[in-house]
C-alpha cells in the first residue's frame, strides 16, 4: 500500500486508540496531533512541540504499528513534524506580565494535601533504612539549609513515599503556613504539556516555582524525555538559588538513571543521596507489629503470624502490610479467630520472595522463557513487535518484575534492550491481566517460573 488518505483514516486510528487508552490522554494528547500522510509506509504526524512527541513515542508507536499492521498488513515507521514556535522559546518566557495578584494567589493556594498516616512516627527503622530516615528527619528540621537536594532511591514498596509524605507533614506540622508541593515527575511532565497547550506556561512556572519546599517522587521518569528534562533543570535552578527545599525519589541513583542529562544528574548529587534497602527479619516483624498496633485494637495477633507472613515477604513493605490486611479482612468476613492456619490458607497464593542472595539471574529469566517459546533471546531483545516475539518479551519482562524483586523497572527494562519504564510497566499490566482471565496462560506462566526457580 502506497498512499492512504489522511482524512479518511485518523478518524478510525483515534477510534482505536480510545479504546487502549484513558479518555483524558486522548484529549489531552491528540487534539491538536493529526496525521500529515502514509506513504511508502511512512507515518508522518503533525505534533504542537516536542513533548507531545515524546509522550506518544513512549506510549503509542507500538499501538500505531499493531493498527496498520492488523488492519493494512504494513509495517509501518513514524516521523513527527513539530508545527509551532521551538519550545525553548515557550519555555523562555519571563514572569513581568504575571500580576502581583496572582502571584499571591498561588503563594496562599494550598499545594497538596499529605496522608496523614505516612510520619515519621508511623515509619519503621531498621538498619536497611535509617540513614534515609535520619536525613529526611535533619530535612523535616531545617528545610532549605540541610541536605539540599535530598535524593533518595531504592525498590519499590520500601518507604521512599512515606518519607516524602513524612517531610511534608512535619514542616506543616511546624509552619502551617508554609506552600509545599508534592508531585511525581509524570505529573510534571503532563502539567507542563497542558500548560503549554492551554498558553498557560506563566502560572505552571508560579506553581513550580513559588513553593517552600518541592517533594518529587519517581524522577526515574525523566529518563529520555529532554524536554521535560529541559524544564526540570530550570525549576531546579530556581528553587535552589533561593535556598528552597528539594527532595526528590527514584527506583535507582542519579547517574543509573538512562538518558539523564549529565546537568541534572550532578545537581541531583549536589545534596545528599540515600538508600532504602529491603527490611531485615527483624524490621519486617517490628512493620507488621506496628500496623497491626495501628488497625486493630483490641485483639492479638499471634507472634506466629507475623513470623509466617515476614519468612514469606521478604523485600517488599508494601506487599508486606497488604497480606497482614488480606488476612485482617478474611478473618473479619468469616468471623474466624487470627492464626497461623489461618494466614496460612489466605496467603496460599502468594509465592515466597527471594532474597538477593537467592536472586536468579536476568539471564537466566531470558533463556528460559526463549526456549519455552523457541525463539532466541536475541529476538526477544530487538526492536521487533511481532506477537510471537512480543508475548514471550512480556511475559520475560512479567516474571523478571516479580521474581527479581530488588530490581529497577529501569533496569529491568535496560535488560530487554534498553526500554524505557512504560514499556515495562505496560508488558507487566498485560501479563498480570491475560493471567487473571485466562486460567491456561496463567498454567503455563507457572511452569515457566517453576523451571526457572528449579535451575536457580
Amino acid at each position: 500500500m502506497d498512499f492512504i488518505d489522511p482524512l479518511s483514516i485518523w478518524d478510525a486510528v483515534i477510534a482505536f486508540l480510545s479504546t487502549k487508552l484513558k479518555k483524558e490522554d486522548v484529549d489531552l494528547w491528540f487534539t491538536d496531533v493529526k496525521l500529515i500522510s502514509l506513504e511508502n509506509n511512512i507515518l508522518k504526524i503533525s505534533v504542537p512541540n516536542k513533548f507531545f512527541q515524546e509522550w506518544i513515542e513512549t506510549n503509542c508507536s507500538l499501538l500505531f504499528q499493531n493498527y496498520f499492521y492488523s488492519n493494512f498488513g504494513i509495517d509501518i515507521k513514524i516521523k513527527y513534524e513539530i508545527n509551532t514556535k521551538k519550545l525553548e522559546d515557550v519555555l523562555s518566557l519571563e514572569y513581568e506580565n504575571f500580576s502581583e495578584k496572582n502571584y499571591k494567589k498561588y503563594k496562599k493556594k494550598p499545594a497538596f494535601s499529605f496522608n496523614d498516616q505516612y510520619t515519621f512516627q508511623s515509619f519503621v527503622i531498621g538498619k536497611m533504612n535509617n540513614f534515609a530516615y535520619a536525613v529526611s528527619e535533619a530535612v523535616a528540621k531545617d528545610p532549605g539549609n540541610c541536605y539540599n537536594p535530598l535524593f533518595i532511591y531504592g525498590g519499590a514498596g520500601l518507604g521512599k513515599t512515606h518519607l516524602l509524605h513524612a517531610i511534608g507533614n512535619y514542616i506543616l506540622g511546624d509552619n502551617p503556613g508554609s506552600n509545599i508541593l508534592y508531585t511525581t515527575a509524570e505529573k510534571f511532565m503532563n502539567e507542563l504539556v497542558s500548560s503549554l497547550k492551554n498558553n498557560q506556561n506563566l502560572e505552571f512556572k508560579q506553581k513550580y516555582r513559588n513553593v517552600d519546599v518541592l517533594l518529587v517522587d519517581d524522577v526515574q521518569f525523566l529518563s529520555g524525555k529532554e524536554s521535560t528534562q529541559e524544564a526540570f533543570f530550570h525549576t531546579f535552578n530556581e528553587l535552589h538559588e533561593k535556598k528552597k527545599q528539594i527532595v526528590l525519589s527514584s527506583d535507582v541513583i542519579p547517574k543509573k538513571i538512562p538518558d539523564l542529562a549529565e546537568r541534572l544528574c550532578s545537581r541531583f548529587e549536589w545534596g545528599v543521596v540515600a538508600e532504602v534497602k529491603s527490611p531485615d527479619y527483624e524490621t519486617r516483624l517490628a512493620i507488621l507489629e506496628k500496623k497491626a498496633s495501628l488497625l486493630i485494637k483490641n485483639k492479638k495477633i499471634p507472634k506466629d503470624v507475623f513470623e509466617y507472613i515476614a519468612n514469606k515477604i521478604k523485600a517488599n513493605i508494601r506487599r508486606l502490610e497488604g497480606s497482614l490486611n488480606r488476612i485482617l479482612a478474611y478473618s473479619k468476613v468469616s468471623k474466624k479467630d487470627i492464626d497461623i492456619n489461618l494466614a496460612k490458607i489466605v496467603l496460599s497464593d502468594v509465592e515466597t520472595e527471594i532474597l538477593p542472595s537467592q536472586m536468579i539471574n536476568i539471564k537466566d529469566i531470558q533463556e528460559i522463557v526463549a526456549k519455552f517459546y523457541n525463539i532466541r533471546v536475541d529476538d526477544m531483545l530487538s526492536k521487533k513487535r511481532s506477537a510471537n516475539i512480543a508475548q514471550p518479551r512480556q511475559v520475560a519482562i512479567y516474571i523478571a518484575r516479580e521474581m527479581l524483586i530488588n530490581m529497577s523497572i529501569t533496569e529491568i527494562g535496560r535488560n530487554f534492550g534498553g526500554r524505557d519504564h512504560t514499556t515495562v510497566m505496560h508488558a507487566y499490566k498485560k501479563i498480570s491481566e491475560k493471567i487473571k482471565k485466562d486460567p491456561y496462560f496463567n498454567s503455563y506462566v507457572n511452569k515457566i517460573i517453576s523451571k526457572i526457580r528449579e535451575n536457580s
